[in-house]
């Protein structure tokens, strides 16, 4: 639940139901249910570690910085969705929920839904390439091994022995052909691990 001060009233109302353009209450012990600019605060701490690993609560104040050119642990004059209310209160108006948080944006990234890079699609579409090839390859090994099965009309019978050729060359390809593919796309996804707030670092201890 949030607290949402509408047409002057506060009121409580599911966090989901919380829109931009709302004016929220926070206090000691709340979660905060979006992104928010700070309008009045009052010793507010709160506790951002979810999001930029601080252990320090972060101190908030009116007119302080904010916006996506400044890093998440110096933006003193938002709030952020999910994070917690660990002292004092304030009042903020919401600019962004849902998906469009930074709580939001991060969950997309570890989901995957993030665009894939120029490396990592043109990847993809030499394991697809490499994967259609050997398709290709094994149907004809194969073809090859039903149609020496039966050896042709008067034919030495030291050709009958030739399917087991091809049914090597078939499992072969079966066996080698994930393991290729695997290989390919392997650097692209080794190092794509994501750390949330990795590269948004406080740049001086606050104590507030």
């Amino acid at each position: 639940m949030a607290k949402v001060r509408r047409g002057g009233v506060t009121r409580r109302v599911p966090a989901a139901e919380v829109v931009p353009g709302d004016v929220i209450e926070v206090a000691a012990g709340d979660r905060v249910p979006a992104d928010a600019r700070v309008l009045e605060v009052s010793a507010l701490g709160v506790d951002e570690a979810m999001l930029t690993g601080e252990s320090q609560s972060a101190g908030k104040q009116v007119g302080g910085a904010g916006g996506p050119g400044v890093p998440l642990g110096d933006r003193d004059g938002e709030l952020f969705s999910g994070t917690l209310v660990v002292r004092g209160a304030a009042t903020a108006l919401v600019e962004r929920t849902g998906a469009a948080t930074e709580m939001g944006r991060i969950a997309g990234a570890l989901e995957g839904r993030q665009p894939k890079s120029p490396l990592e699609a043109d990847l993809a579409q030499a394991s697809r390439r490499i994967g259609l090839l050997a398709l290709a390859a094994l149907a004809t090994a194969l073809l090859q091994a039903l149609v020496t099965l039966v050896p042709p009309l008067g034919a030495p019978l030291a050709l009958v022995p030739l399917p087991a050729t091809g049914w090597a060359l078939a499992l072969g390809i079966a066996v080698l052909t994930p393991l290729l593919c695997d290989l390919i796309r392997w650097p692209a996804t080794s190092g794509a691990g994501v750390r949330p707030g990795g590269d948004h670092q406080r740049s001086g201890s606050r104590t507030g």
